[in-house]
């Protein structure tokens, strides 16, 4: 790196120096004579790196040594680590998203007047969920057990059906009342 930073400064003084010949000399042939040896000598400066560079047998080896020498390992690890992040990523705003339209479909059953939704990953190997939802009904949650049993029947079996193919292990639902809800 220093070498190229040497030579655009090498560079830039060639030229700075040619610009100031160029200024301070006379409007004669002699200026155009000069601006030709002027520019031949910024060419050659600019040309003779590269010359220096091909003129060496190895020149391709050791332009790519440094992206040979690179660890293809390093490079996977950080792949995977990335992919990683990304699902997880994924998985929590899919996990919203379906939070969201399950308590939106629960609450088309008749007697449930709002629902929240919470779907908890249990993580590998099962990756099994746990659905905790909240039910509120608007006449109290005083019903009879028989119709609060009947109605998280009904939620259990619609939570499976939506969240198929996912393992579902357990629905658990508990009921408020809509004054506390509000």
């Amino acid at each position: 790196m220093t070498t190229i930073s040497n030579w655009l400064q090498q560079l830039g003084f060639l030229i700075l120096f040619a610009s100031l010949v160029e200024v301070l000399m006379p409007n004669t042939s002699i200026r155009k004579v000069a601006r030709l040896v002027i520019g031949l000598m910024i060419i050659l400066a600019i040309v003779e790196p590269l010359v220096g560079v091909i003129a060496n047998p190895g020149w391709i080896d050791s332009i790519f040594a440094d992206v040979l020498a690179v660890n293809s390992e390093s490079f996977l690890h950080v792949g995977d680590e990335m992919a990683k992040s990304a699902e997880a990523q994924a998985q929590v705003v899919w996990a919203r998203g379906m939070e969201n339209d399950i308590a939106l479909v629960l609450t088309l059953i008749e007697g449930i007047d709002d629902a929240a939704v919470a779907l908890v990953n249990r993580g590998p190997p099962e990756d099994e969920w746990r659905v905790e939802v909240t039910l509120w009904r608007r006449h109290g949650v005083s019903e009879a057990p028989e119709w609060r049993a009947q109605k998280e029947g009904e939620v259990g079996r619609l939570v499976r059906r939506l969240l198929h193919p996912l393992s579902v292990d357990a629905v658990e639902v508990t009921w408020e009342d809509v004054a506390q809800h509000l």
